[in-house]
């Protein structure tokens, strides 16, 4: 259940990440884009917590490479603008 939370999270995520491209004002993307990258940074957290406690097999360090450059992405886009 907890992953496909997560999954349900990701696609909504996706989904506003889209509407956020489509509009060309920055006052209505910039809450959108600080939102992604504190969910970034706290799923990152989580799961090297996660692993480091053995609660998470290794293999997650796949989806804290994969997450983590989502949020330095988009952490360089909200510092630039």
């Amino acid at each position: 259940v907890l992953y496909r939370g997560t999954g349900a999270a990701i696609l909504g995520f996706a989904f506003s990440s889209w509407l956020a491209y489509r509009d060309t004002q920055w006052n209505k993307v910039r809450i959108t884009v600080l939102m992604e990258i504190v969910w970034t940074v706290l799923f990152v957290i989580v799961l090297i917590y996660g692993m480091l406690s053995g609660q998470l097999p290794p293999l997650n360090w796949l989806n804290v490479v994969i997450v983590g450059s989502f949020g330095v992405v988009f952490a360089v886009y909200y510092f630039r603008k």
